[in-house]
């Protein structure tokens, strides 16, 4: 029902009667009688269903709308959806699509711009309307309302297809971090890997106020283990988390239980090695050369003018080519590397610079 508003296009019907001669009628208990603009054949007519009829079939119409589409298409001309249409209803006629037929690509439209990350209003593009139409003339594709409403629909779709998967595992791997988002909420994931390979992001929870300690870790964890194994906690292979010493106490309060002695308690490689890179960034050699790495970047980063400067350089030495600076993110400890790259890189660059 939802998706009724989609099962037909409404042609402009001020558009339709502009290409008729109201006739009136000759007896008041007759219809009124109209007269193509451009065949002038005359007809009786009730509603714009027989004028809708007509134009589609008329030659004299369909030869004057082809010379104007010619014309229109030498000039590079993109015309409006309304316009679109028009062209389609004359070429072909009125094209029904039934109701289970608009919900099916209404349903499929809105569940490839959610699993794409796209924009809602993707489809309200007058371009995107004008290919969609030459495609599947008559269907109006869903605009951000209806992918609104279909969003709860295909959510549960993707869930129940995420759960089956995991349900069928013989075992599977959990693994869940905390953060806060770019609003300042305190969040937690949690995600699933499979022993064939895929990992699933599996639910997000907002602690508001909660304080994050290893009991109240325990608590939200061991709710959720009971319902992805549901109830059979040997399937649950091991369990990641990142190195902080409240996470080192979860592991060590969940290994406790009898029924989780066979699980692995692992921390999180990637937090490891941005720790190791941490550390040995502080050793007084390396300490010295991140500064001075830093310094210059962020001199570049600054100065707009020295930066294109260097780039005029860059395009020199290069052969017309320029390649960017790379400045390090904090917690992101392998981007030291990539600034250091980045520098050494252009070192021939900077050296006629500094000339």
């Amino acid at each position: 029902m939802l998706y009724s508003l989609y099962n037909r296009v409404v042609p402009d019907a001020a558009f339709i009667w502009r290409q008729f001669i109201d006739l009136g009628r000759s007896d008041s208990k007759k219809s009124k009688r109209y007269r193509c603009r451009h065949c002038q054949k005359d007809f009786a007519a009730t509603s714009i269903g027989r004028p809708k009829e007509h134009l589609a079939a008329c030659e004299k119409w369909q030869a004057k709308q082809r010379q104007e589409r010619q014309a229109q298409d030498n000039a590079g001309y993109l015309p409006s959806y309304s316009e679109a249409i028009q062209k389609k209803i004359t070429e072909v006629g009125i094209q029904h699509i039934s109701q289970d037929e608009s919900h099916s690509f209404a349903y499929d439209a809105a569940a490839a711009v959610i699993a794409g990350g796209r924009p809602f209003s993707l489809f309200e593009s007058r371009r995107w309307r004008y290919f969609l139409n030459r495609i599947k003339p008559g269907w109006k594709p869903p605009n951000r309302a209806v992918v609104t409403r279909i969003l709860p629909d295909f959510y549960q779709e993707l869930y129940d297809e995420v759960f089956k998967r995991i349900t069928s595992s013989e075992w599977f791997n959990i693994i869940f971090d905390a953060s806060d988002n770019v609003s300042g909420h305190r969040i937690v994931n949690i995600s699933v890997q499979l022993p064939d390979g895929p990992a699933f992001y599996w639910k997000t929870f907002d602690t508001g106020d909660e304080q994050h300690t290893a009991e109240n870790w325990v608590k939200l964890i061991w709710r959720e283990m009971q319902q992805l194994c549901g109830g059979d906690l040997s399937r649950i292979n091991s369990i990641c988390t990142d190195t902080e010493n409240t996470m080192r106490s979860v592991h060590d309060l969940l290994g406790r239980f009898p029924e989780l002695s066979h699980i692995n308690f692992s921390l999180c490689d990637s937090h490891g090695l941005q720790l190791l890179i941490k550390d040995i960034l502080l050793l007084p050699f390396f300490d010295d050369l991140f500064n001075n790495v830093t310094t210059l970047l962020k001199f570049f980063s600054r100065s707009k003018l020295q930066l294109q400067t260097l780039r005029t350089c860059q395009l020199t030495r290069w052969n017309g080519v320029t390649r960017a600076l790379i400045r390090s993110i904090i917690t992101r400890w392998g981007s030291q590397y990539n600034s250091f790259f980045s520098l050494l890189r252009s070192r021939d660059p900077a050296r006629d610079w500094s000339i």
